[in-house]
């Protein structure tokens, strides 16, 4: 793996901040929704914006799991099994992106492969509040419920991504500016 620059730790800090703030506004808003997820389901745009940016701007794999493990620092004052999803489900999400793609060559690939990370933290959630935290007021209720929920989730993420990317587009802040010549739009 190459060396991360100065700016790009600087991107990921900056994500990091973002997720931290958006993440406790959000929070709240999503624990009133009468869904099992809905917490994920009310962060899943913001993040896969978050996400998105920090993707164009550095294009490695390996980033989300890096930007989600300093991010889980931050919560572990609330939960350490909620930080272990976190950290496992953007470790899956990173390690299925490079089995799928092995290198970002598009917006496509950016914009499919950002929301696996969401999906997974539906699963992650769900299994680990299943066998280590059974009382919960968290606990999803089924199997088929969670299963839908985690593909609602990996669409609104996944359209959430490719709108930042055309929104990106339309404002000329991609091309250049990113360094994307390599990238192709789809």
């Amino acid at each position: 793996m190459k060396k991360i620059k100065t700016q790009e730790l600087t991107v990921m800090a900056i994500a990091v901040a973002l997720m931290v703030i958006l993440g406790t506004i959000l929070y709240f808003v999503g624990s009133t929704l009468p869904i099992p997820g809905g917490r994920l389901l009310a962060m899943a745009p913001a993040y896969s914006f978050i996400f998105t940016a920090v993707i164009l701007r550095t294009k490695r794999i390996g980033v989300i799991s890096l930007i989600s493990f300093v991010f889980g620092f931050f919560l572990l004052k609330f939960s350490i099994f909620g930080v272990l999803a976190i950290w496992t489900s953007a470790f899956l999400a990173d390690i299925l992106t490079f089995i799928l793609i092995r290198d970002y060559k598009s917006y496509k690939d950016i914009y499919l492969t950002i929301p696996l990370n969401s999906f997974f933290q539906i699963w992650t959630s769900y299994i680990v509040v299943m066998y280590f935290v059974p009382d919960s007021k968290f606990t999803q209720a089924a199997l088929l419920p969670t299963l839908g929920v985690s593909i609602l989730i990996y669409f609104i993420s996944m359209y959430s991504s490719k709108y930042f990317i055309k929104l990106m587009g339309q404002r000329s802040l991609l091309g250049d500016k990113f360094e994307d010549k390599h990238l192709k739009a789809n």
